[in-house]
């Protein structure tokens, strides 16, 4: 898989989040028969893991993907948000999720500013 949008029309019944700084649970999340995995760089990984997070999830997302491969990044105020997407956009994550924190109708410019920073 690699973003390609050839799986656009795919049902994601079930995802599984696996902590970035423990790549070696990867593997073991894409065998264990959940739609897609969501490799998290946020809250399950601790402030001083944040850059080996981000190393393992890129490395990762360049070799074969034998499901679809998610990346929860940081909230925006953490200011780790626009590393986390440095880090990974170049090997095309199937989807950026976004914190909750960064969820908020009523404030709309957060959105555009992370559409802006994934799609610029």
């Amino acid at each position: 898989m690699r973003g390609d949008g050839h799986n656009a029309g795919m049902k994601l019944r079930s995802l599984l989040f696996v902590p970035g700084d423990r790549p070696d649970r990867f593997a073991k999340a894409a065998a264990s028969g959940a739609d897609a995995i969501i490799i998290d760089l946020e809250d399950s990984v601790a402030f001083d893991r944040k850059m080996a997070a981000r190393e393992a999830a890129a490395e990762y997302l360049s070799g074969d993907r034998p499901v679809p491969v998610f990346i929860r990044v940081n909230p925006q105020d953490s200011h780790l948000t626009h590393d986390d997407l440095a880090s990974v956009l170049p090997y095309v994550p199937d989807a950026i999720v976004l914190p909750l924190s960064l969820i908020h109708i009523s404030e709309p410019t957060r959105l555009g500013m992370i559409s802006y920073a994934v799609f610029c």
